[in-house]
């Protein structure tokens, strides 16, 4: 419990920084949030708190998909709430049973670094706790589950998308990435090599990279490639970017990083309309979260208040 404190005290001081620094990260990951029993629970009721209600902004549209079931699947209850940290009732469970506790979590508003909006899902188990830490009895978490991310995968930014590069009288360069792709996205590592795979120049910590084609064995090279390993906040990922002599500049190659350009688009047609447990469900469902499936790989997520 003190870990998880400390953990979320240190998230919302970085959210802060973050703000700060660029007032556009309204959100932490899902992985950084999580629920905690209150104190106060007793057999016949339960309040339980979500940490999502803090740290996600503008809490006004934070949306919890609550749901309770035993371990047959029967729902015991359920409820949607809105820009609310904590849910509460009472219920008539046996002490002996084991509850399931699923919420999916979502604002569309909220922004994380990765540039996708919240949405999360938890799930876990509780119990009846007796053990001598809780003589008087809890309901306790079973595994402390943290969130996990329901978003597909964006087609995002990267260092290589945006770089200036110099090339010296001497034949060096200089490449600089630019630090318009966001404040989190920081190279840890840059390296430039040639065809045989020798190193060429190599920095970390910085957005300014220097390569040294003179330093390679290979006689009159005329390409080499930079490639740029940076933290997106989650994870440690990586981009490159080739380079080819022009006769007069190191210029950077047409073949490097995709973009969203060249993507092939067609007319996008409805497939189906599922729910978040992948049901089946008909199109403008009220109350519920859907998922509109399009035969174009695109789903598009819609939540529709009665």
């Amino acid at each position: 419990m003190k870990q998880f404190i400390l953990a979320l005290t240190i998230v919302f001081g970085l959210t802060h920084s973050i703000l700060a620094q660029n007032g556009v990260i309204t959100a932490v990951p899902c992985h950084q949030l999580g629920m905690v029993m209150n104190v106060g629970s007793n057999p016949n009721s339960i309040s339980i708190y979500h940490s999502g209600q803090y740290m996600t902004h503008p809490q006004s549209e934070n949306i919890f998909i609550w749901e309770f079931t035993d371990q047959e699947g029967n729902i015991l209850h359920q409820d949607t709430l809105v820009d609310a940290s904590t849910i509460s009732f009472s219920h008539n469970w046996m002490s002996t049973d084991t509850i399931n506790v699923t919420v999916h979590f979502l604002n569309d508003s909220a922004i994380l670094n990765t540039g996708n909006s919240i949405d999360c899902l938890f799930e876990d188990q509780i119990y009846w706790d007796t053990s001598p830490n809780t003589p008087w009895g809890s309901w306790t978490f079973i595994h402390n589950n943290a969130g996990v991310s329901q978003n597909s995968p964006l087609i995002t930014v990267t260092p290589c998308d945006s770089v200036d590069i110099v090339t010296n009288p001497n034949g060096n360069v200089s490449i600089e990435s630019m630090s318009g792709w966001g404040n989190l996205l920081t190279p840890l590592y840059m390296v430039s090599s040639d065809p045989s795979g020798n190193i060429i120049g190599e920095d970390s910590l910085t957005f300014i990279h220097y390569a040294f084609p003179s330093m390679s064995p290979v006689l009159q090279l005329l390409d080499f490639t930079t490639c740029i390993s940076y933290s997106d906040g989650l994870d440690t990922l990586e981009c490159c970017i080739d380079f080819y002599w022009d006769g007069e500049a190191w210029v950077r190659s047409t073949s490097g990083t995709a973009s969203i350009d060249n993507l092939s688009l067609k007319e996008a047609n409805l497939l189906k309309v599922i729910d978040a447990l992948g049901k089946d469900v008909e199109m403008n469902t009220k109350n519920r979260l859907l998922f509109y499936i399009y035969d174009n790989g695109k789903i598009e997520k819609k939540f529709i208040f009665e």
